[in-house]
């Protein structure tokens, strides 16, 4: 069976089928070849005992050698030194079936302190009775920050070391640490520390090439389909292990189950079932990020650096900044292109403004923020004076007028996108922009800018363009827009992995959603297209678009106090899209009656639309008529069936 092959979560066997090697399987291995000890650091779930164990099940029959894998987790925080070493003892006597009476030697020995009588016994009993390599490994050592005996431990692990000068046998003893560890957090004079005379071995996610083997667990699917399926999983978790083995594994259960049809659909699916509903917060991998940056003594400043990270600000990693070698340990963001970047989308959703919100609520979303740089630049025009601020209008008018002339004197889609990118780059040119685009140009020429233009040589500029012309009230829900739309995600997808563009990723899969969400609500399946409309929202909160098509999903579903909502939410990001809200209001009766029997609606909707009238006055004999609440109802009635938005309301 399919499911059979893919493990996700826990350590793998050493001939578990899915098991990927990594550059760091054999650093690792000729490190300890060499003699040299070294330490293995990287998040959790990276695959660190899975290393350990393939490791070592290479070591054992090719050098002849005798291992010891020792798991540190489960110790009493406050251990005393004596109880530490003895157990050390017991644990390596039986991991290497030496014949001692470990209680009994330990005893014979008391005249010698614990960390001497330990260095003792791998003298008298461990080099004595083996022949070969010895290597200890050491696993989840991130536990020793909470131990009395930390210090004392890695302080005697450096002396081992050492005593390699004095007594040559000791060079076949070998030691690996293994763990979400920071060297700086456990030793702070370099002289007696492990770390100071270790090499570090980091372990990163897989790339793309090394996912390729998990191909044979989706073997039962046609190969071009599973290679497919490979790649939008690799999409979502940029190779992070646990997260492409849980994926996995959930496609191989769906082979399993006879699904034949599988597709990029398929797995967006599975990603917001397993990892972006309320399931997220049942797995283990993301409840352990929770619940590390939570209790972190310097939680604080690494949430203060996420956030800058996840706001895209450029951010060099710098190998001796403590808090960036932190939050990395805790797996939200990596090194990428020489600088920081957030691990993977799946993180990017989960762990958002909101989350940020809830875990410091002093910090404050950047469309906040960017409020406050408008008053400040208000403030800079008023102290700066009148004048000024028109000399600088001027400059940026003179500045704009030859990328408006380049853009209307070509029919080079190149040239176009190019003094596009240039007019969206310039303060208050925005809005002309967008009109060149769609008032300027055909459909096909608007499809060609897209369809012709070679990401490789313009994805900044492709990237500009598309953030500035797709969030315009222009792009309806119609083939022709639709279709544009699809344009727009064809070379953001050949973006994905480019330093230079790195916004591609959310922008490609928040208009896939958007189009998912149309596609649902056009075939009937409005709850459907709410969910797909939720997903682009989440991936970016300040695009009235999706607001305004939820809004008619839920008019669809007759849930209007959600419709007005969203739809006040389109206007308020966006005032363009005003003659869109309105014609939304003044063609649905529900929408309107909603407007005047919601306990709260948004003023800014109900100016937009006529109050209710009285269509006959009351006389003695006949009771007072009641009110018309949708006065133009009659004349609107054609229009509303021809609206391919409301039609399920005819």
């Amino acid at each position: 069976m399919s499911s059979e092959f893919f493990v996700a979560g826990g350590a793998l066997s050493p001939d578990a089928p899915s098991y990927i090697k990594r550059s760091a399987d054999t650093v690792l291995y000729s490190l300890i070849s060499e003699g040299r000890p070294g330490y293995v650091v990287a998040p959790s779930q990276m695959g660190k005992t899975s290393l350990m164990i393939h490791t070592a099940g290479k070591l054992a029959p090719q050098q002849q050698a005798s291992i010891a894998m020792i798991y540190l987790s489960g110790l009493s925080s406050d251990i005393e030194l004596e109880a530490w070493y003895l157990g050390l003892v017991t644990r390596l006597n039986f991991l290497l079936n030496l014949t001692v009476d470990t209680e009994t030697w330990w005893a014979a020995h008391t005249s010698l302190i614990p960390p001497e009588r330990f260095i003792q016994f791998l003298r008298e009993k461990v080099l004595a009775e083996t022949s070969g390599t010895v290597v200890l490994f050491f696993d989840e050592i991130e536990v020793l920050s909470g131990l009395k005996v930390a210090a004392d431990f890695l302080s005697t692990l450096r002396l081992i070391y050492e005593t390699r000068i004095t007594e040559p046998d000791f060079q076949r003893l070998n030691f690996v640490l293994l763990g979400t560890v920071f060297s700086a957090d456990f030793v702070t004079n370099s002289k007696w520390s492990p770390f100071a005379i270790a090499q570090k071995i980091e372990l990163t996610d897989f790339s793309r090439e090394e996912i390729q083997p998990l191909r044979a667990g989706l073997a039962d699917v046609d190969p071009k389909q599973a290679q497919t399926i490979l790649s939008r999983i690799y999409y979502w978790t940029s190779g992070q292990p646990y997260l492409t083995q849980k994926l996995c594994l959930a496609i191989a259960e769906l082979i399993d189950q006879g699904h034949e049809q599988l597709t990029d659909t398929t797995v967006d699916r599975l990603v917001e079932t397993l990892f972006l509903s309320s399931a997220s917060n049942r797995d283990l991998n993301l409840f352990a990020i929770r619940e590390n940056i939570a209790n972190h003594p310097q939680h604080r400043q690494l949430l203060l650096l996420y956030r800058r990270v996840y706001e895209g600000q450029i951010i060099a990693v710098n190998e001796q900044a403590v808090d960036q070698q932190r939050l990395k340990l805790l797996g939200l963001v990596r090194a990428e292109g020489g600088n920081l970047k957030i691990r993977n989308l799946i993180y990017r959703q989960v762990f958002n403004l909101n989350w940020l919100k809830d875990s410091l609520p002093s910090i404050k979303p950047a469309r906040y923020l960017g409020v406050g740089l408008i008053l400040l630049a208000l403030a800079v025009a008023v102290i700066l004076g009148i004048a000024a601020y028109n000399r600088f209008e001027q400059i940026i008018a003179a500045q704009a007028q030859p990328y408006l002339d380049s853009f209307n004197n070509t029919a080079n889609p190149d040239t176009r996108l190019t003094s596009l990118a240039s007019l969206f780059n310039l303060p208050g040119y925005s809005e002309e922009g967008r009109q060149s685009f769609y008032h300027e140009l055909s459909p096909a020429e608007q499809l060609s800018l897209f369809e012709q233009a070679d990401p490789r040589s313009s994805g900044p500029d492709l990237v500009k363009v598309i953030q500035g012309v797709y969030t315009a009230p222009d792009l309806e829900n119609n083939e022709l827009d639709n279709a544009l739309l699809m344009a727009m995600t064809q070379p953001l997808k050949q973006l994905v992995d480019d330093p230079s563009t790195p916004d591609a990723v959310s922008l490609e899969l928040e208009i896939t959603q958007w189009l998912n969400g149309r596609k649902a609500y056009n075939a009937g399946e409005y709850r459907e297209a709410v969910r797909a409309y939720q997903r682009a929202i989440e991936l970016n909160n300040q695009n009235p678009g999706t607001y305004f098509d939820r809004a008619l999903a839920y008019v669809a579903l007759d849930e209007s106090g959600p419709a007005l909502t969203d739809l006040s939410t389109a206007l308020m990001l966006d005032v363009l899209w005003q003659p869109r809200v309105k014609q939304a209001l003044d063609s649905n009766s529900q929408l309107y009656n909603a407007l005047w029997t919601e306990a709260e609606v948004p003023d800014a909707l109900i100016a937009l639309v006529p109050s209710p009238t009285a269509t006959a006055t009351a006389t003695a004999t006949s009771p007072a008529p009641t009110a018309t609440p949708y006065p133009y109802l009659h004349l609107h009635l054609n229009s509303t069936c021809l609206s391919s938005h409301l039609r399920p309301h005819c």
